[in-house]
């Protein structure tokens, strides 16, 4: 990951091949950013933020695999 962080939602991308790590706790706050991991060239890059901070929360692949749902936790 780009920065350290706990309790966050992560998920699979079979149609990308990416690794999703949305929001999560930095240990003092919880987090907007977004990452996401490249299996084919090892590298995290950052995506869009949330609109609200997230930590502790769930997260689906939906719609075709083209939607990201996250949905709970705390903010």
């Amino acid at each position: 990951m780009l920065r350290p962080k706990a309790f966050f939602p992560a998920i699979y991308s079979p149609i990308d091949t990416h690794v999703y790590i949305l929001g999560g706790f930095d240990g003092q706050q919880s987090l907007f950013t977004c990452e996401k991991y490249s299996l084919y060239e090892n590298v995290w890059r950052d995506i869009s933020p949330m609109h609200h901070s997230r930590s502790s929360a769930g997260a689906v692949l939906f719609k075709h695999q083209k939607y990201i749902f996250i949905m709970g936790g705390s903010g």
